[in-house]
C-alpha cells in the first residue's frame, strides 16, 4: 500500500506514516498493514484469493480514506499495489475584528494579522473585510498576531490555534 498525500505535497505537522488498512475476507478482518515513515505498507505470504482493503486508522493529520480496494491475489497477479489518497485535515480560522468600547463595539475594516506556523516561518498576511478574517488553515500549530489596526486603538495579543480536524 502506498499511502499519498491527495494534493502531493509535503506537509510540516502531518505525515502519512502510520495508517492503518484492513484486509478482509467478506466483511471479517483477516490482517492489518501499517505504513512506514514513507507512507507504505507491505503485506506478504497472503493466500491466493479475492480480498476487501479499506484504512482502518489514517496517519497524524489525514481524513480517513474510505474507499474500499477489491483485489484479487491469483498466480499471475501476486504482486497488488494500490494507491491510497489521504486528504489533509483543514480548519477554517475566523477571526470577527471589533474596536470601541464595551457599548459600542464596530467590525473593524482593514485590520491585517500575519499568521506563523509554529517554527516562525510565515504562512500569509489577511485583512479584515467587513470586520472578518476567513483563514484556511492545514492540521498543525500556528499563531496569530495582529500588525494594523485603527490608529490610537491598540492591537489583539498573539494568539496561539492548533488544527486538529475539520471545523470553523
Amino acid at each position: 500500500i502506498n499511502n499519498l498525500d491527495s494534493e502531493n505535497k509535503d506537509r510540516m505537522f502531518a505525515n502519512l506514516e502510520g495508517a492503518v488498512y484492513g484486509v478482509y475476507i467478506e466483511d471479517e478482518l483477516i490482517t492489518t498493514i501499517t505504513t512506514d515513515i514513507s507512507g507504505i505498507g507491505y503485506l506478504e505470504e497472503l493466500p491466493l484469493g479475492s480480498y476487501k482493503v479499506k484504512q482502518i486508522n489514517p496517519s497524524l493529520g489525514y481524513k480517513l480514506d474510505d474507499k474500499i480496494y477489491e483485489i484479487e491475489i491469483t498466480n499471475q497477479n501476486k504482486d497488488i499495489v494500490i494507491d491510497s489518497y489521504s486528504e489533509i485535515i483543514k480548519g477554517n480560522i475566523i477571526i470577527n475584528k471589533y474596536f470601541g468600547s464595551e457599548d459600542d463595539y464596530k467590525l473593524e475594516d482593514g485590520a491585517i494579522f500575519d499568521v506563523y506556523d509554529i517554527n516562525n516561518n510565515l504562512i500569509g498576511s489577511y485583512e479584515s473585510k467587513d470586520g472578518v478574517v476567513n483563514i484556511e488553515l492545514e492540521y498543525g500549530k500556528y499563531y496569530i498576531d495582529q500588525i494594523k489596526g485603527i490608529e490610537g486603538h491598540k492591537l489583539n495579543t498573539r494568539k496561539y490555534i492548533t488544527v486538529i480536524e475539520e471545523k470553523d
